[in-house]
């Protein structure tokens, strides 16, 4: 197991464990938080309108930035034609 997460370590950037696991962990809290924001929206329209949309298209540029996800992007469009 050691050995598989370390080739995902390399292949993710070259980061280190720690850095992975903040990274990763973040971006899952952030998604947690949009998540439970469109449910009490789509039940109160009147609140967080906008803050979904925008955070996940904060976090899309955010991701498209790391080397593995726009690999990831290239062989997804691919995939598509």
């Amino acid at each position: 197991m050691i050995k598989h997460i370390r080739q995902h370590l390399k292949n993710s950037s070259n980061m280190t464990y720690f850095y992975h696991m903040k990274h990763a962990c973040g971006y899952g809290f952030r998604l947690i938080s949009v998540g439970i924001k469109s449910i009490v929206h789509g039940i109160f329209p009147v609140v967080w309108k906008y803050e979904g949309p925008r955070e996940i298209i904060k976090m899309y540029f955010e991701l498209r930035k790391q080397k593995h996800i726009r690999k990831m992007m290239k062989e997804y469009e691919q995939d598509e034609t």
